[in-house]
């Protein structure tokens, strides 16, 4: 089954980390189709500034470089995917005048184009940096986007597989739901299903498995491909971190159930996931709904 995957491009040389991520992780790209996003800024409106005719020119001017380095940004992505062997054709250039803000252009382009999966590149550097990337990828994960978002924070190469965190709850289940539709015809990667419990919580763990294995079934994830992991531990969030790195997996998936924090569980967005938003890098997290 075709999946299609909305990348988001900028100036910003993070941004190639998600095109570096989905150049890496797929190894069959033949039911793969990208578009590479760009939401151009535009010039503040003169209209009643007295800026006059001048003014005008001016805001003319930056809005013709702004979609030019746009167009610079998503033809760097484009070959540096045709490099890793994605044909031309599956692979198309979108940039869209800055109508709101950086994210509701990103949240209304995924809506509208019923993408699989919403690619965001991030990077760890100084403070003011990561605080404006933060915001923008806090931003999408806070919205209502019902499409899954992969944030890249320094994906690094040669990782493989993965993790997609269980504890029972819909947001959950739709993780493994998205993760195995992802991998059902990507043979490159296979889905370890992972559930971390406190003392004395492992009543559920078949019955959660079974469900996710289901799950898996119905999008042609075959059995062989599925593990399961169980690991008692205080503190989730260290756990799965400590996991990624033992298994030096390519992405982690989580569930993210939209509402408050006090209605959510200990894998939904709370603090395990703030968690995993601050420190996960090399592999890529996928936040899905």
């Amino acid at each position: 089954m075709e999946k299609h995957l909305l990348v988001t491009i900028s100036e910003e040389k993070s941004a190639l980390y998600g095109v570096r991520f989905v150049g890496r992780f797929f190894t069959n790209a033949e039911n793969l189709r990208l578009t590479l996003f760009a939401s151009a800024p535009q010039a503040p409106d003169v209209m009643g500034t007295g800026l006059g005719y001048e003014g005008k020119l001016r805001a003319e001017e930056y809005d013709e470089l702004a979609r030019r380095r746009s167009q610079e940004a998503v033809d760097r992505a484009r070959n540096l995917l045709r490099e890793r062997g994605f044909p031309s054709e599956s692979l198309e250039g979108k940039i869209a005048s800055r109508r709101f803000s950086k994210v509701m252009d990103i949240v209304q382009e995924a809506e509208a184009g019923m993408y699989d999966a919403v690619v965001l590149g991030r990077r760890g550097l100084g403070r003011l940096e990561e605080a404006l990337e933060q915001s923008v990828t806090q931003g999408l994960v806070q919205e209502s986007m019902t499409i899954p978002l992969w944030i890249c924070r320094m994906p690094e190469i040669n990782r493989k597989n993965v993790l997609a965190c269980v504890d029972g709850s819909v947001p959950a289940y739709q993780a493994v739901d998205h993760a195995s539709f992802m991998l059902a015809d990507e043979p490159g990667h296979d889905l370890t299903l992972l559930k971390v419990n406190a003392a004395g919580e492992d009543a559920e763990n078949e019955t959660v498995f079974a469900k996710c294995l289901e799950i898996c079934k119905d999008n042609g994830l075959d059995a062989s491909r599925v593990s399961t992991l169980v690991i008692h531990d205080t503190s989730a969030a260290q756990a799965i971190l400590a996991e990624v790195e033992r298994g030096r997996y390519a992405a982690v998936a989580v569930g993210h159930s939209g509402r408050s924090r006090r209605l959510m569980s200990r894998f939904l967005f709370g603090s395990v996931s703030m968690t995993l938003l601050r420190q996960l890098m090399g592999a890529a997290l996928w936040v899905c709904r």
